[in-house]
């Protein structure tokens, strides 16, 4: 079908649905228990990140998991085999954690602006993005020595052959 002109009229004949897979590096957090809170701990992370390890979204995207009642903030690595940046986020996770914290309480927006929460590509969040629940929502986290690290071993790697159907 490459390459291939198809009549208007012919197009429901011939859709198709693609899949690649490639292996890549994720970080999930929480749970949380609505998705705000979920969404205000992934931007301020995004945040951090962007100071501590100064990365960002060019090689990382973000989704949120809604998972039963419970929401998980998801990052993963657009780049095939990843580039090493969530496996650096995962050892300085207090540090961003930290480093978002301290940005945040240095602003003096009422809601949230472009030096704190707000970029490009969250546009759709900026009316429901705010400060002073994200610093409480990070403060908590500091303060919380709770929870769990749970370490997923890496599945070997296999050459899977080309399936033509």
């Amino acid at each position: 079908m490459h390459r291939t002109t198809i009549p208007e009229e012919h197009i429901w004949g011939h859709r198709r649905l693609l899949h690649t897979h490639f292996v890549s590096d994720w970080l999930s957090f929480g749970p949380f228990l609505n998705h705000q809170e979920a969404l205000y701990w992934m931007e301020s992370f995004r945040m951090g990140m962007e100071f501590v390890l100064e990365s960002g979204k060019d090689s990382w995207d973000e989704f949120i998991r809604v998972n039963g009642a419970m929401y998980e903030p998801v990052l993963f690595e657009t780049v095939p085999w990843g580039t090493g940046m969530l496996e650096l986020a995962f050892d300085a996770f207090e540090d961003i954690n930290g480093r978002a914290l301290e940005q945040l309480e240095t602003y003096s927006c009422s809601n949230s602006c472009y030096r704190c929460l707000r970029i490009y590509w969250n546009q759709g969040f900026h009316a429901r993005l705010g400060r002073k629940t994200a610093i409480g929502i990070l403060n908590g986290i500091r303060d919380s020595r709770q929870g769990e690290v749970i370490e997923v071993p890496p599945t070997p790697h296999f050459e899977e052959p080309a399936q033509v159907r």
